[in-house]
């Protein structure tokens, strides 16, 4: 399963956990909802 893999490799138990990781170490995008880049 490919959500067990990314949880693995960010060393966290849920999804929400490794939503907080992924935001933490700035591997997320930093968009508004409609896409476009904040300012």
């Amino acid at each position: 399963m490919h959500v067990s893999h990314i949880l693995a490799k960010l060393g966290a138990a849920t999804c929400t956990e490794a939503a907080a990781v992924a935001h933490r170490e700035g591997l997320t995008a930093d968009t508004a909802t409609d896409g476009q880049p904040h300012d």
